[in-house]
């Protein structure tokens, strides 16, 4: 990641984790109107192949806990990006400083930590097996101050038509589909 390079910066993601509201349109919308934090997330996981087609999200709830998973072998910017907008955009959604029970990342520690935690708010494990938020079960009934069920509705059945609609693996076309939401 040629950004990261050029700022010397190993923390880049977390940095610049901030896009324009509405920037992904239909998609974006339908997850901000949801009823709940649980709702938007598991969303957000669904309609990830929307944005990008070199990663993906999944969203597994067992019994006390949901994980957040980033599947991919993306460079560290790209995860820490995702899971910081995750956290920035969730807590403004809600109004709540709510945090992940943990945060495990394959990535290196950074060579001055501090930022993630800042972020976060809770333990972060580098060096893991696997990309995870990993949130309390009481955290997904959060309400979001932004829920709106009959655009949730629409807005909803919009971003399934363009999921249903998306090519395999053609980048081109799904970063113009993106651009024209």
């Amino acid at each position: 990641i040629a950004a990261e390079e050029a700022a010397n910066d190993d923390v880049f993601g977390v940095h610049v984790a901030r896009a324009p509201v509405g920037m992904y349109g239909a998609f974006e919308y339908s997850i901000r109107s949801s009823p709940t934090i649980g709702h938007a997330l598991k969303q957000f996981a669904r309609y990830y192949s929307i944005v990008s087609d070199l990663s993906s999200l999944t969203a597994e709830t067992t019994s006390d806990v949901i994980n957040i998973r980033h599947n991919a072998t993306s460079p560290a910017a790209v995860v820490d990006n995702v899971f910081v907008a995750i956290m920035r955009v969730g807590r403004e959604l809600t109004g709540v400083r709510f945090v992940p029970r943990e945060v495990r990342l394959t990535r290196d520690p950074p060579k001055i930590p501090g930022d993630h935690e800042r972020v976060f708010g809770a333990p972060i494990h580098f060096s893991s097996d696997a990309n995870v938020l990993v949130f309390e079960m009481a955290t997904l009934d959060l309400p979001l101050m932004t829920a709106d069920a009959e655009v949730h509705a629409a807005l909803t059945k919009r971003t399934e038509a363009i999921l249903a609609q998306l090519p395999s693996s053609d980048r081109f076309l799904r970063t113009v589909r993106v651009a024209l939401i």
